[in-house]
């Protein structure tokens, strides 16, 4: 059971590890909002009245100080900067509705939840979502705010249709990461599999050798014992002529003086 636990959470941490390559740096979407900040400063006094320069010309330098603020923290907390970018986008929508009146705006709040996702992951997006939600509710039901109820429905229909955009967008990528992931374990144990025969076939291999070894061995010690055998053969044979020889002599000369004996009485 355990040991399963620990092959499922191996096998998210791919999948997350995965996603993760795929996300999309901080600083191209810094460097586009930076470039936005420029634009909008310096097409602010194109817009009439002295009011609506000065309020387009806060939000710009405004904008530029939070992307050289955001770029500074990604150095030393990136996930914080990547929320960071996340909310302050979210920010600038909601307040060029409400402090500059721009119509149809809001609906743009739906970026925030697709630029979670890109930059850290979809559950990030629907969280981004959820809080953006919260928002613009409790901006149409407080009476001191006063979002009127057809922008923060719009808004509304905006965010969960980007959500539903990024998920049909994430499914397929994140099935292809367990896919993947899938994948490499497969092929991970077959290359184990090969390991484990290969180290059992050089291991045969090694015994048979030494089997190889110990009969040639054995061989040499049987050839040196039939060499022995052979000279004691040879030893053998000639002893027993030697002594044949020496006790034929005497015995002849027995029976002949037995002979002579019989002869001659």
């Amino acid at each position: 059971m355990a040991a399963t636990r620990g092959v499922e959470e191996t096998m998210l941490d791919r999948v997350t590890s995965f996603e993760a390559d795929l996300r999309v740096s901080l600083r191209p979407v810094l460097t586009i909002l930076a470039v936005a900040g420029i634009a909008l400063l310096l097409f602010s006094s194109v817009f009439p009245g002295l009011e609506a320069q000065s309020q387009y010309g806060a939000l710009a330098v405004a904008v530029l100080l939070f992307c050289l603020v955001t770029g500074l923290l990604e150095t030393w907390q990136p996930l914080l900067a990547r929320w960071a970018v996340i909310a302050g986008l979210f920010a600038v929508t909601y307040l060029l509705e409400r402090w500059l009146r721009l119509p149809g705006v809001l609906v743009l709040a739906g970026l925030s939840p697709a630029l979670a996702a890109s930059l850290i992951s979809f559950p990030a997006a629907a969280l981004a979502a959820a809080g953006e939600l919260i928002v613009i509710g409790v901006s149409a039901a407080s009476a001191s705010i006063g979002l009127d109820v057809s922008v923060a429905a719009l808004a509304a229909v905006g965010i969960l249709g980007a959500l539903g955009v990024v998920y049909a967008l994430y499914r397929p990528v994140h099935q292809l990461g367990v896919w993947l992931e899938e994948y490499f374990d497969r092929a991970q144990r077959l290359v184990e599999e090969a390991r484990d025969r290969r180290a059992r076939l050089e291991e045969a291999l090694d015994n048979l050798a030494t089997a190889n070894r110990q009969l040639a061995l054995a061989n040499e010690r049987m050839a040196a014992l039939r060499q022995i055998a052979e000279e004691a053969q040879r030893a053998r044979t000639a002893f027993v002529a030697n002594v044949s020889h020496e006790f034929r002599t005497p015995l002849n000369m027995i029976v002949g003086l037995v002979d002579i004996m019989i002869e001659n009485p």
